[in-house]
């Protein structure tokens, strides 16, 4: 059988000298095609250190990992981080806003990019044709990570995945929109693009206010910058 997952000569040493800790030292092992396999050991045996190797969080001192064929050796930071999330769903109801079709545009883009083709049955519909938010089903299969259109939304997948007995970030990450008062109290805390609401409503405003006094305007498009804020809802947050 075709092996999915293979370790071999699998090495990853701490410190140097007397004092070089070697947490992994000559693994070689193989998981087939549809084979569930455990991790047993007593505390300090090196359980974590191995299985961070395997998922490509952790370069090992020497020896391979090879995932479905690819050498995690092989790739440089951002092709691992990529490797690491290539499964990733949405969670809007793309016709219920110009601004949700908008977010789920820039989701298809950036990962038709990265050369991942949009499963259909991870996007999750979550409003109905009031706006009103309605009850989310999860698909059989889940993805590694979700991207909603709004923090909202991303705190109600939260609470119907810990409902289902899924962990997060352990079994799915999730990363919300907006960064206002609902990133702060989901539970974990939620990742977030923050958008920068002072700027879009001073552009906002000063558009209007133009418009009030009947000053010829052009129509355009104006992009207000934002940023990513990491929190526990995708893994460890920046510092």
């Amino acid at each position: 059988m075709e092996s999915i997952l293979k370790a071999a000569g699998l090495k990853k040493y701490y410190g140097s000298g007397d004092a070089q800790v070697r947490a992994l030292d000559g693994v070689d092992l193989a998981v087939e095609k549809g084979e569930f396999a455990a991790v047993v050991g007593t505390s300090g045996s090196g359980k974590s250190t191995l299985l961070h190797m395997l998922g490509g969080l952790d370069r090992p001192t020497g020896g391979s990992v090879i995932v479905d064929g690819r050498d995690l050796s092989t790739l440089k930071d951002e092709e691992l981080t990529i490797f690491r999330r290539r499964k990733i769903g949405f969670v809007g109801s793309i016709w219920s806003a110009s601004s949700v079709m908008e977010r789920y545009l820039g989701y298809q883009r950036a990962l038709r990019t990265a050369g991942i083709v949009p499963r259909e049955e991870w996007l999750l519909e979550d409003r109905d044709a009031g706006g009103h938010f309605l009850p989310l089903r999860l698909p059989e299969e889940l993805p590694e990570a979700f991207l909603c259109s709004c923090d909202e939304a991303a705190c109600n997948l939260m609470d119907t995945l810990r409902r289902a007995g899924v962990r997060v970030p352990e079994d799915v990450a999730v990363c919300g929109y907006g960064g206002f008062r609902f990133a702060a109290r989901c539970t974990p805390v939620l990742t977030t693009y923050q958008v920068n609401v002072e700027q879009m409503a001073s552009a906002a405003v000063s558009r209007l206010y133009r418009k009030i006094r009947r000053e010829p305007m052009a129509p355009m498009i104006w992009t207000v910058p934002g940023r990513l804020v990491v929190r526990e809802s995708t893994g460890p947050a920046e510092r």
